[in-house]
């Protein structure tokens, strides 16, 4: 197999995260506290690229585990590789930006998640994030 340079790995990952992934920003135990914290997540029935993606996140210092979903009927196993440490999602934001097309917005909004200091704001960032991440938009 052909050794991709950190540049290409990027690039790889940018397009799984475009196709597989989602970002997310979630409350820590709604009824404790309103701490919101970002989470990006892929989502593939083949842990082999997970695995992938947990091992390439690992060697430039930030974290990803992957988990196996319950299967269900006659589906395929899909596993879920989830990065959620504010600094390791903004690494990734970061370096992805110039690679993705699809979640460009998504991007976008969780680099502006990480510059606010307003609570408004965070939570009309929340909002978009939420709304891009519905079926059909």
């Amino acid at each position: 197999m052909m050794e991709l340079s950190e540049k290409e790995k990027w690039i790889y990952l940018a397009g799984l995260v475009d196709g597989e992934g989602c970002f997310g920003i979630y409350y820590a135990h709604p009824a404790e506290s309103r701490h919101p914290y970002p989470k990006l997540y892929v989502v593939n029935t083949n842990k082999d690229v997970l695995d992938w993606i947990v091992s390439f996140l690992k060697s430039v210092g930030v974290t990803a585990k992957v988990y196996a979903h319950q299967v269900k009927g006659n589906r395929k196993q899909c596993y879920t590789c989830t990065m959620h440490k504010k600094a390791d999602v903004h690494i990734i934001c970061v370096m992805l930006r110039p690679f993705v097309i699809i979640k460009a917005k998504h991007i976008e909004l969780m680099l502006r998640f990480f510059r606010a200091s307003d609570k408004l704001d965070v939570e009309c960032i929340i909002k978009e994030i939420r709304r891009l991440n519905k079926r059909g938009c």
